[in-house]
């Protein structure tokens, strides 16, 4: 370990011209730091997506309400989905009572096994 220096730098490999990765990249066109030198940067304008009121709930818009439906900030339709959040609270809330359960009864079987073995 003599010639160990941990001063020392390494020679680094030089970057490939042609990188495998190019080869993903064909459909774009790669600007060299010559180019975007001289080009000025201008940011692209944001965008922004607007959805209809008259488009149909399966393409993403609220749809024709049909006449007799409720309407107002929370109406009630049929074969509606309750939110994930409440799906996620009630799988924790019946796992829990299933871990309550499973305990209960493994204590049940102990008692039971201790009061066999003493009579």
């Amino acid at each position: 370990m003599a010639a160990y220096d941990p001063q020392a730098r390494r020679v680094r490999p030089s970057v490939a011209d042609d990188s495998p990765v190019d080869d993903l990249l064909g459909h774009i066109p790669l600007a060299t730091s010559e180019n975007r030198a001289d080009e000025s940067y201008a940011p692209e304008p944001p965008v922004v997506v607007t959805i209809p009121d008259s488009l149909l709930e399966s393409e993403g818009g609220e749809g024709l309400v049909p006449e007799g439906v409720p309407s107002g900030p929370d109406p009630v339709r049929s074969f509606d989905t309750p939110p994930v959040e409440m799906t996620d609270e009630n799988a924790d809330r019946l796992q829990r009572m299933a871990v309550l359960g499973a305990v209960v009864a493994f204590l049940v079987v102990l008692s039971a096994w201790r009061r066999h073995r003493r009579s």
